[in-house]
């Protein structure tokens, strides 16, 4: 076990070399899977993983909704959107909708810094979000909302936009701002208004990313595209510095800025950078003569990772791919690795003889990398070579920082399966969502739909999440430090030893409290230090597994202060049976005499006498061989 806060990232480096991806053949369970059912077709877009193991997921569905575990929701007319919560074992917990009688969808999920929850989607005509009513300009209208951990709305924003506006992403950085993919416009309606900033589309359908502040008020937003109508933002992500990535696919020719990308042919995928106040940083191409498409994109351990699909040929910098089947028409999986200036620094192909895509893309604090997508027929995975149940079946594949495939797995029946989202948790299990027909396997497990197509969220591993730290915090009370922390979750926690220094000693250890060793519950502990000195004092956790590991907390300190006068406090408790707390201060050092006396006037005990430190002083009166009375 070792300690995890929600505002820590860990940044590894990794140089790649090659560009053949090895293959390990250490594969986890799938943990379980679950359904989100209705009669008629539902869909899975995007999830996310909180420190304990939640899991929080969108997408949209028809009719009534079956998550599970007494949760439903009802749509108010086509597609509705939801966004739900799961537990650590996939047990629903709730579940809130929002629509109107058309179409309403949700696409992207992220958690901020605090734990709230930032969800984007589209509406179409008037829609009820949780009492808050909007209202479409026209087609499709963008929405971002924010909910807290229990599903309670705290605001929601609309993009404007008389033809269609929609996202299909969003992604948070450290200060809680969020950054929204999407596109927007036709040859009618050029124009999109987010807040006060309205952006143009450059002829057609434009790409555009807008980026919010933690409460929802816009802070820029940029267009990118040329004259034809096929530019999309399908995914974004941020770096540690705030600066914002994009990607997409664009048609012919793009405008980013002053910066212009032209394409080899159908569509081409793009990947932008912006700086954290919206300005244009480069922007790259990728691609061949037919369709390819930037569809996820991730940061980790200062580089860029896409992921996506491309069609016969791609010239990816200087990597050239080129299908499996080496035939036009098919479409294969594309990876792709970029610096930070965006240079290409590997390309990588998988797929096979059907059209196989990639549709999202995560990494975790380490470096791992998380793949999500859906494949035909057969599909090399370099060495690893799946064969689809039926039509499509959905992919699930996970990179380590070399770029090493540590595994891939398939999930799938006789149907149609799409991979749309992926996430992972801090134990490191892969966390997927997406859609089934019919009756569809993962692993051993089998879910079948009740309707046309259902939903799916699927946890493959069983690593325990680690124990997260959510707080630790010291403050004075006289003489003594009170010591207090929260744990969010725990794994093979034997306990916490307290560690104190001051100025003329190092780290040693004053306490041992004992841990709770696995839960997934919140867990409050406190140490009283008493009967110190004046002066300034620093403390630290050290946890210990029960395998005798052990890991540190960050370190707090605390000063205390030399009383400015001699002071005799009332003693606690009081009346007392058979001990009580006597304390008092002392300014400077002095000679000191502590007698007590019964009602009669009567010495019964001498507690001190002599010379006694400057500082706060506390002794224990035991009576217990004394009879009840006054003293």
């Amino acid at each position: 076990m070792s300690f995890f806060t929600k505002k820590t990232l860990l940044i590894m480096s990794v140089v790649l070399f090659s560009a053949t991806l090895a293959y390990s053949q250490v594969v986890p369970d799938f943990n379980w899977a679950k359904p989100v059912s209705s009669t008629g077709k539902d869909y899975g877009r995007s999830l996310i993983a909180d420190p304990m193991g939640n899991v929080y997921t969108t997408g949209y569905y028809q009719n009534t909704g079956d998550f599970g575990n007494g949760v439903s929701l009802t749509s108010f007319g086509n597609y509705d959107y939801y966004l739900a919560k799961f537990d650590i074992l996939g047990n629903a917990v709730w579940a809130r909708g929002g629509g109107g009688t058309l179409t309403d969808r949700g696409f992207g999920v992220v958690l901020d810094p605090d734990g709230n929850v930032l969800v984007t989607g589209h509406l179409f005509g008037t829609a009820n979000f949780s009492d808050s009513m909007l209202t479409s300009a026209g087609n499709l209208d963008l929405f971002t909302a924010k909910y807290d951990t229990a599903g309670n709305l705290l605001w929601i924003k609309q993009g404007f936009s008389v033809s269609q506006l929609s996202p299909h992403a969003i992604a948070v950085d450290a200060a809680g701002n969020s950054a929204v993919a999407c596109y927007f416009g036709s040859s009618s309606a050029l124009t999109a208004t987010f807040g006060s900033v309205t952006v143009t589309t450059h002829g057609n359908r434009d790409a555009a990313v807008v980026k919010y502040d933690a409460n929802g008020n816009v802070l820029w937003a940029e267009s990118m595209g040329g004259l034809l109508s096929t530019e999309e933002s399908n995914d974004v992500c941020f770096d540690p510095a705030g600066n914002v990535y994009v990607t997409g696919r664009f048609n012919t020719e793009a405008n980013f800025g002053a910066i212009v990308l032209t394409g080899n042919g159908g569509t081409d995928a793009f990947i932008a950078k912006y700086d954290p106040n919206g300005n244009v940083l480069w922007a790259k191409s990728a691609g061949g003569p037919l369709g390819d498409a930037g569809q996820g994109i991730t940061y980790a351990n200062g580089h860029i990772y896409v992921a996506g699909t491309f069609d016969s040929a791609a010239t990816f910098g200087a990597f050239n791919l080129t299908v499996a089947s080496g035939l036009a028409g098919d479409e294969d999986i594309f990876y792709a690795v970029l610096d930070l200036n965006g240079n290409f620094i590997n390309a990588y192909g998988f797929g096979g003889p059907g059209d196989d895509n990639a549709e999202d893309i995560v990494s975790d604090a380490a470096g791992y990398l998380y793949m999500v997508g859906e494949f035909q027929a057969t599909a090399n995975f370099n060495a690893n070579i799946l064969t689809s149940a039926g039509d499509d079946d959905a992919f699930m594949m996970k990179i380590a920082p070399n770029n090493d495939i540590l595994w891939v797995k398939q999930a799938g029946g006789l149907g149609t399966e799409k991979g749309y989202g992926a996430a992972c948790d801090l134990g490191g299990n892969f966390l997927a969502t997406g859609n089934f027909q019919q009756v569809a396997s993962f692993g051993t497990i089998q879910l079948t739909s009740g309707g046309s197509e259902d939903i799916y969220i699927t946890k493959i591993g069983d690593n325990p999440v680690p124990v997260e730290l959510a707080s630790f915090n010291a403050t004075v009370a006289g003489h003594s430090v009170n010591l207090n922390w929260i744990t969010a979750t725990e794994t093979n926690n034997s306990g916490f030893a307290v560690e104190r220094k001051d100025d003329n000693e190092s780290f040693h250890s004053v306490a041992f409290i004992k841990g709770n060793g696995t839960t997934t519950s919140s867990s409050n502990y406190s140490f009283n230090d008493e009967n110190l000195k004046a002066g300034k004092y620093s403390y630290r956790l050290k946890q210990i597994d029960f395998n005798g590991s052990s890991s540190y907390s960050k370190i707090v300190e605390v000063e205390i202060t030399q009383p400015s006068e001699f002071v005799l406090n009332q003693n606690y408790p009081n009346p007392f049976n058979p001990s009580t707390v006597i304390s008092f201060e002392l300014p400077v050092e002095a000679n000191v005499t502590v007698t007590i006396f019964n009602s009669l006037g009567e010495e019964v005990s001498k507690m001190v006498k002599g010379m006694l430190t400057a500082g706060h002083h506390q002794l224990t009166f035991d009576a217990h061989n004394l009879s009840s009375g006054v003293y």
